[in-house]
């Protein structure tokens, strides 16, 4: 859903007059699911909005990364500006920090927090970021200039097995996969000859 649509409804729901007839419409119809995903997000919104403009990721190996869009694709946001999301990676950042990487690879990138997080603690890395939706694809671009790396991350669109078999490295490379189970199709006895010089995070 696109952001500001997804804003302005998740405002209307959450207003005074509203919210109690869109909670009961939710029980009567065994909607809970629906009832606590809209709970999720409004909780949210409300925490954003206490938050500057544009709020900075408060922890962690991107702390200080602008998050200009406001908006997370397929995740929540708040773990990110807290500087918590996805916290059991931390120790890989941490351990492959020195190293000096030529290519990263971000599949299925959506607003852009691993891409362009990730092209902040690599500045001497070109960024490809991969995502079949256009939306997530133009909010990673978006942080990528707020962020000051547009010129180090590069729109992909999405990946497919072809794009890792002719992939071109020049060197030591990181990629980074999350795209919701695609990896079997990706990461094939094929495709993974061309891997040998990246590091691999799934």
């Amino acid at each position: 859903m696109d952001p500001r649509l997804k804003s302005s409804l998740l405002a209307v729901l959450g207003s005074p007059t509203v919210k109690p007839i869109f909670w009961a419409a939710c029980k009567l119809l065994q909607k809970d699911k629906l009832w606590l995903s809209f709970a999720k997000n409004n909780a949210e919104r409300r925490f954003i909005a206490t938050l500057p403009s544009p709020p900075k990721v408060l922890a962690g190996p991107f702390m200080g990364l602008s998050y200009s869009v406001i908006h997370s694709v397929g995740s929540v946001l708040a773990p990110k500006i807290l500087g918590t999301y996805e916290a059991e990676l931390f120790p890989i950042w941490h351990k492959w920090g020195a190293k000096r990487y030529t290519h990263i690879l971000d599949i299925g990138c959506a607003e852009g927090f691993y891409a362009v997080g990730l092209a902040r603690l690599w500045p001497g890395a070109r960024v490809h970021a991969f995502d079949i939706d256009p939306i997530a694809l133009s909010l990673c671009q978006k942080l990528a200039i707020t962020n000051g790396v547009a010129g180090q991350v590069h729109i992909e669109g999405p990946c497919e097995p072809e794009t890792l078999a002719r992939f071109s490295f020049s060197g030591p490379a990181l990629i980074l996969s999350d795209c919701e189970g695609y990896e079997a199709n990706l990461f094939t006895a094929e495709t993974i000859k061309n891997l040998a010089s990246a590091e691999i995070v799934i």
